[in-house]
């Protein structure tokens, strides 16, 4: 999680972490690396580090992490980030 931002709710969205681990479906995140413009926003917004931007591209760390929040995708100027 980024310094100084509260995590987001699980309730109702996503995945959540419990003692044993991921419960609940994980969510699909795609980027499509033609139409990046590689502004590294995405992994800049992500509340829970799913992102992370490395030499120009930005990297799928942990789908299930996702809880399906859409900061990616509403901050991705390119439009190149889908959440399913």
């Amino acid at each position: 999680m980024h310094a100084g931002r509260p995590p987001l709710p699980l309730s109702g969205c996503g995945p959540k972490f419990t003692a044993d681990g991921w419960e609940g479906p994980a969510m699909t995140i795609t980027i499509d690396t033609d139409t990046c413009e590689g502004a590294g926003t995405c992994a800049v917004v992500c509340p829970e580090d799913v992102l992370e931007f490395k030499d120009g591209r930005p990297l799928i760390l942990n789908n299930r992490a996702c809880t399906n929040c859409y900061i990616c995708v509403e901050n991705c100027a390119s439009g190149a980030i889908e959440v399913d």
